[in-house]
C-alpha cells in the first residue's frame, strides 16, 4: 500500500510525521523558555514561587508562537524531503502555468511540455497526441519523423470522447473480469502506458497524454491524477492559444516572403506616414539604401507626397505616372498607387505604396512607335504615289501634246479645265496628308454632342433622301456635354455618316445613337456615340488595317478619311472602335470623356 501509493497513505504518514515533529518543536521551545523565564522571575525581580507560575507560563508560550511561526515551514519542508509526495502540485501546476503562457509554436510548446513533465512525474516518457480535424488520427509529439501519425485504439478512444477525463491502468486492474476489461487492458499493454488523460479546448476532445509506467513503479494515483488533470486542461487552451500563434507565424512568413519577392515596389506607412515596410524591389528602384531600416529611410518628394493626402482621406493615387532620375542613363518609368488599409472595423492603419516598373514597357513602347513611324512613312509614300500617279500621267500627257495642238481652241480649253482639276486633287490630297501627320492644335471647349449630331444630320439629309436611306436617331444619353473641338469632331460626324451612307444599300438606314457609359474605379464615364447601318459590312480580314492610311476598299477616296478621323478621336483623349459582320452591317463606336467642369 504504502510503496503503490494506494489510499493516499502517503500523504497521511507525511501529515502525521509533519504534526509529530512540529509538536516535539514546540514543547521543546516551551519547556526550555518556561525554564529560563522561571529562573528570571524567581532570582532577577525575587517573586515568589506562586506569582511567578502565571507569567512564566506566559511568556514561554508567546515565544513559542513567535518562534513556531518562523520555523514551522522548514519543519514541513524536512518532512516532505522524508516522505516525498507523489507529485508536487504546486510546483507543477506554477511551471506548467509559466510554460503555457509563454507564446510559442505548437512543435516548441510540446517538446518543452512533455520534456518538464515527463521528469516532474518520474515517467521515461510522455507522448502528446493532437488530433486531425474529424479523423481518428493523432499526431504524435514530439516525433523524430513529422509524418507520424497514429490511430488511437476504439476500445480506449470511445470512452474519452464520452466525456471521461482519463483511463488508468490501475483502476482496470482493479475491476471484476470482463471482454471490455480485457480490450482495455491489452490496448493500454500496446501503447505501453499506465494512463492516458484526456486534454479538452471548450468540451471538445482535441488530444490526448499519454504516460508511460513510472521509473519508481508507482502507479498514477488519485491526487497525482487531480494534479495531472489540472495541467491537461491548461494544456488545452494553450494548444488553442498556440494554434492562433502558429498560424499568425505561418501568415506572417507567406505575406513576408511574397512582400520580399514581389516583382513590383512595395512601401507601408503607419497612421503618421512614418515607413513600415520597404521590399528589395522598391529599395531598387528608388535606389534606396539596401541595409537601411524603413523608418529611417526618406523618400523622394514625388512619392513621399502621394502619402499624407491619402492618409487625410483627400486622395487616392492610382497609377500616377513618374520619372525617377529624369535625365539619367538609368531613368525608371514607373506607376505608383498610393491606397489607405484599415482594418476590419474600419480603423485606419497606414498607407500602402504599390510601385511598378515600367522602363522596359516603356522601351519597347518606343521601339514600336519608332517601327510603326517607318512602316507608316512606307505605306504613306507607297499612297502618295499611288494617288498622285494618276493627275501627274495626265498633266504630263497633256503637257507632251500641248506643243503640237496649242493653236487647237477647243483642246487648250480641255487642257487648262483639266490641269486645274487635277492640281486641286494633288492639293487635297496633300492637305489630307498633313492633317494626318501633323494635326492643328485642338480648340477645346463645352459643346452639345446631340446638337451637332442634329447639325450633322441635317447636312447630309439631301444626300440621305437621294440615295433613298433612312437617318434616325436614339439619343438617350442624359448628359451630352463633352469637351472637344467642335470643328474636329464634326469633321468626324460627317465622315463616318458619309461612310455609312455610301455602304447602305436603297431602302437601308443609318442609326446615330448616343449612351453614356459609367466609370470604373480607373476609369472615367465617357460619352459613347454610334454610327450604324444595315449595309454590307467589312470583311474581317480588313477590320484590322480600316484605320490605316490610304487604305480604302472604295474605287474613289483616297483612304484618309478614317485615319484622320481616328487620329482626331486619339487626341480628344477618347477611342473608336469597330463592329462589322458581313452581311448584317458596321457599328463605329466613339467614346468621348465628359465635361468635368
Amino acid at each position: 500500500i504504502t510503496s503503490r501509493g494506494i489510499l493516499h497513505v502517503g500523504a497521511a504518514f507525511r501529515q502525521l510525521l509533519s504534526y509529530l515533529l512540529l509538536a516535539l518543536y514546540a514543547g521543546v521551545i516551551f519547556l526550555s523558555g518556561w525554564s529560563v523565564f522561571r529562573l528570571i522571575f524567581l532570582y532577577a525581580f525575587s517573586s515568589r514561587e506562586n506569582d511567578s507560575n502565571f507569567a512564566t507560563s506566559l511568556c514561554a508560550a508567546v515565544l513559542t508562537a513567535l518562534l513556531f511561526n518562523m520555523t514551522g515551514t522548514p519543519v514541513r519542508r524536512f518532512t516532505r524531503k522524508i516522505l516525498p509526495p507523489e507529485i508536487d502540485l504546486e510546483r507543477i501546476v506554477t511551471e506548467v502555468s509559466h510554460l503555457v503562457q509563454s507564446m510559442t509554436t505548437l512543435e516548441n510548446l510540446l517538446e518543452r511540455f512533455s520534456t518538464y513533465l515527463s521528469r516532474a512525474v518520474g515517467s521515461p516518457k510522455i507522448t502528446v497526441l493532437i488530433r486531425e480535424e474529424g479523423q481518428n488520427r493523432w499526431k504524435i509529439y514530439p516525433a523524430e519523423d513529422a509524418e507520424n501519425h497514429h490511430r488511437m485504439p476504439e476500445i480506449l478512444l470511445h470512452p474519452l470522447l464520452g466525456g471521461e477525463s482519463d483511463m488508468a491502468l490501475e483502476d482496470l486492474q482493479r475491476r471484476a473480469p470482463s471482454p471490455d476489461r480485457a480490450a482495455k487492458l491489452a490496448a493500454m499493454g500496446e501503447l505501453e502506458t499506465d494512463l492516458v488523460l484526456s486534454v479538452r479546448y471548450q468540451g471538445d476532445l482535441t488530444g490526448l497524454l499519454i504516460f508511460a509506467p513510472r521509473a519508481s513503479g508507482r502507479i498514477y494515483g488519485g491526487m497525482g491524477r487531480t494534479t495531472l488533470r489540472l495541467v491537461a486542461e491548461q494544456l488545452g487552451v494553450a494548444l488553442a492559444n498556440s494554434r492562433l500563434y502558429t498560424e499568425a507565424r505561418r501568415s506572417e512568413a507567406y505575406n513576408q516572403f511574397l512582400v520580399e519577392h514581389l516583382s513590383c515596389g512595395v512601401v507601408a506607412t503607419d497612421t503618421q506616414g512614418l515607413l513600415t515596410v520597404v521590399n528589395p524591389e522598391a529599395r531598387r528602384l528608388l535606389h534606396l539604401d539596401e541595409s537601411a531600416p524603413p523608418d529611417e529611410i526618406e523618400l523622394m518628394p514625388e512619392i513621399a507626397g502621394l502619402i499624407t493626402p491619402t492618409l487625410q482621406g483627400d486622395m487616392v493615387a492610382r497609377d500616377e505616372e513618374l520619372i525617377i532620375r529624369p535625365g539619367a542613363r538609368d531613368q525608371a518609368h514607373v506607376r505608383v498607387s498610393c491606397l489607405p488599409f484599415a482594418s476590419e472595423s474600419e480603423e485606419l492603419l497606414g498607407a500602402v505604396l504599390v510601385i511598378n516598373d515600367h522602363t522596359a514597357l516603356e522601351r519597347l513602347q518606343r521601339q514600336v512607335r519608332q517601327a510603326d513611324r517607318l512602316a507608316s512613312i512606307g505605306t504613306l509614300a507607297s499612297g502618295m504615289a499611288h494617288e498622285i500617279k494618276n493627275p501627274l500621267t495626265a498633266l504630263k500627257t497633256f503637257t507632251q501634246l500641248l506643243p503640237k495642238r496649242y493653236n487647237d481652241a477647243e483642246f487648250r480649253h480641255d487642257f487648262s479645265g483639266l490641269a486645274g482639276s487635277e492640281i486641286a486633287r494633288i492639293e487635297r490630297i496633300v492637305n489630307q496628308l498633313l492633317a494626318f501627320a501633323r494635326p492643328a492644335p485642338l480648340m477645346i471647349e463645352q459643346v452639345s454632342v446631340h446638337e451637332m449630331i442634329d447639325a450633322a444630320v441635317r447636312l447630309v439629309g439631301p444626300e440621305a433622301s437621294r440615295q433613298n436611306v433612312n437617318l434616325r436617331k436614339v439619343l438617350t444619353a442624359k448628359d451630352d456635354c463633352a469637351a472637344a473641338d467642335k470643328d474636329r469632331l464634326q469633321q468626324v460626324m460627317l465622315n463616318l455618316l458619309l461612310n455609312a451612307l455610301q455602304a447602305s444599300s436603297p431602302g437601308g438606314w443609318v442609326e446615330m445613337a448616343t449612351e453614356l457609359e459609367p466609370g470604373h474605379a480607373e476609369q472615367e464615364p465617357f460619352l459613347r456615340l454610334d454610327v450604324r447601318d444595315n449595309g454590307s459590312g467589312i470583311p474581317p480580314d480588313m477590320v484590322a488595317h480600316i484605320f490605316d492610311p490610304f487604305f480604302t476598299t472604295k474605287s474613289e477616296g483616297t483612304g484618309l478619311g478614317l485615319s484622320v478621323s481616328y487620329n482626331i478621336i486619339l487626341e480628344h483623349k477618347g477611342r473608336m472602335e469597330v463592329q462589322s459582320k458581313v452581311g448584317h452591317g458596321t457599328c463605329f463606336s466613339v467614346y468621348l470623356p465628359v465635361c468635368t467642369v
